[in-house]
């Protein structure tokens, strides 16, 4: 394809009451749709040849007519689109370097443990401080004798 497409290089500017030729020039330099249309018409070269620029032109401004007078539903069939390739993007990513997996549970260290869920039945609800400071962890509350007048702790 060493020949150029004349229908992909050339736009057509139309002349405007009291405005002069390098004006129009350059209003279609720095507008967002002749832009546009021309990085499309660029890209596309392999997949559409005879991609027309100022067809792109119209149709990139009617787009933008649309979306100026509340009609978005092209840009949110963009959006979704994008959104789509976004989380494609993110699962290969997954795939190729996956998260390092991290699997915490209780741990148990103790050989013997006891377990004394009914704690203080004896004293109504009331464990004495002498119980609760019980240095042997074997000892079991049904062996500890409980004075008459000891100080008794909430459970």
């Amino acid at each position: 394809m060493s020949e150029k497409n004349p229908k992909r290089s050339r736009l057509d500017l139309v002349a405007q009451k009291g405005v002069s030729e390098d004006k129009v020039v350059a209003m279609a330099a720095l507008s967002p749709e002749i832009g546009n249309a021309a990085a499309m018409v660029d890209w596309s070269l392999a997949m559409f040849p005879d991609l027309s620029l100022n067809e792109c032109v119209e149709i990139l401004r009617s787009e933008a007519e649309k979306v100026k007078d509340g009609d978005l539903e092209q840009m949110q069939s963009t959006l979704a689109s994008q959104a789509q390739s976004r989380s494609t993007i993110e699962a290969l990513h997954e795939m190729k370097y996956p998260r390092q997996a991290f699997f915490i549970g209780q741990q148990y260290n103790a050989e013997q443990q006891q377990v004394n869920n009914a704690i203080g039945t004896r004293t109504g609800g009331a464990v004495p401080k002498s119980a609760s400071l019980s240095r042997n962890p074997s000892a079991h509350l049904e062996d500890i004798a409980i004075p008459k007048n000891a100080d008794l702790v909430p459970a």
